[in-house]
């Protein structure tokens, strides 16, 4: 036989916390402290930048897909096509920090004579630059 109780589970998921903490009059307090502060956060104390800021978060998964042009872009070779310019600036024998521009445009400056290497290439997809760019190619993190 089944007996249903009246009561609210979630209320008793949230509840949980406060009624394993051994009854004294300094849990009392805090419990009644948090009671308070809760409601005060989310509601009229929230911090209203932080929501305008949340539009603003950008879509990666969409933004690789739109620069590869694939719909699921997850192998090496999805992204390979677009920097192949890269690796014949890589490949032309010249010394030069290499960067590959926001329109696909290299941008060349000469190496530092103290630097090793043939080229150094200034990369924001690492794991792709790393791929094309030969052994004795350096390359550089665009994030730092």
């Amino acid at each position: 036989m089944v007996v249903r109780r009246p009561g609210n589970p979630s209320l008793f998921l949230v509840l949980l916390p406060v009624l394993v903490l051994p009854r004294s009059r300094t849990t009392g307090v805090l419990t009644l402290v948090l009671v308070v502060w809760a409601p005060l956060c989310a509601g009229p104390a929230r911090y209203r930048e932080a929501l305008a800021a949340a539009g603003s978060i950008d879509d990666e998964r969409a933004y690789y897909q739109a620069w590869t042009g694939r719909e699921h872009p997850t192998d090496a070779a999805d992204f390979t096509p677009r920097q192949r310019n890269l690796q014949d600036a890589v490949t032309s024998g010249r010394r030069v920090l290499i960067y590959q521009g926001p329109h696909d445009e290299i941008i060349t400056a000469p190496l530092r004579a103290d630097l090793p290497g043939k080229a150094a290439v200034l990369g924001v997809y690492l794991g792709t630059v790393g791929m094309l760019a030969p052994v004795d190619v350096g390359i550089v993190d665009f994030w730092g």
